[in-house]
């Protein structure tokens, strides 16, 4: 994963600190995903494995965060929750010092053509979200 340097622990955004602390060498892609991977049953690690560096709508991503045991696809409703408990889960690391900046990005260039925004991540957090 990361040359000479063991994966961290999983961070939970209910964890108790004190300080801010230092975000930790690493991809914040990967410290998000670690900590969002721990909730049984969440959506969240499959819309971030789902985000891609072109930028998509909700419907288009509503479909990639389907759970295996549920057949049908989710609502864009339901994929704008996901978003929402992602940006909770990025802010609470943000303002802990454990990532420096948002893993999930807006495009709002096309709203007023489209009706709705689309959702990307950067080139180098998709790359290490393949490479975890």
């Amino acid at each position: 994963m990361f040359a000479n340097q063991a994966p961290p622990a999983p961070i939970s955004p209910s964890s108790p600190s004190q300080t801010k602390q230092v975000a930790p060498a690493g991809n914040r892609a990967v410290t998000l995903y670690r900590a969002m991977a721990d909730k049984e049953h969440s959506r969240s690690p499959l819309f971030l494995e789902a985000l891609t560096t072109t930028p998509q709508s909700f419907g288009e991503l509503s479909s990639k965060v389907r759970q295996p045991w549920d057949p049908t696809d989710p609502s864009a409703a339901s994929a704008r929750a996901v978003f929402r408990n992602i940006r909770r889960t990025e802010s609470w690391l943000i303002d802990h010092g454990l990532i420096d900046d948002q893993v999930a990005r807006v495009d709002s260039s096309q709203y007023d053509r489209e009706g709705a925004c689309r959702y990307y991540t950067a080139t180098e957090d998709r790359k290490a979200l393949d490479d975890m």
